[in-house]
C-alpha cells in the first residue's frame, strides 16, 4: 500500500462510523467492537436498548463470512 492509503482508509472508516452512530442512535458500524462499551453501559444501567447492540456483533461476523464466500 502507498503511504497515504492507510490514513485515507482510516479517515473513511471513522467518518462512516460517526455518521452511522448518529443516524442509528448509538450503534457503531465500522468499528463493531465499539458496541461493547454501550452494551456494558446498558447492562450496568438496566437499559432496554441492549438487544440491537448485542445483535450487531453476530450480524457483523455473518456479513464477513458471506462476503468471503462471494
Amino acid at each position: 500500500m502507498k503511504k497515504h492509503e492507510n490514513t485515507i482508509l482510516a479517515l473513511i472508516a471513522g467518518y462512516v462510523d460517526t455518521v452511522a452512530f448518529v443516524a442509528l442512535f448509538g450503534l457503531f458500524t465500522a468499528h463493531v467492537t465499539g458496541n461493547f462499551v454501550p452494551i456494558g453501559a446498558e447492562v450496568a444501567g438496566g437499559g432496554q436498548d441492549m438487544l440491537l447492540k448485542l445483535l450487531a456483533f453476530p450480524a457483523f461476523v455473518v456479513g464477513i463470512a458471506l462476503s468471503s464466500v462471494i
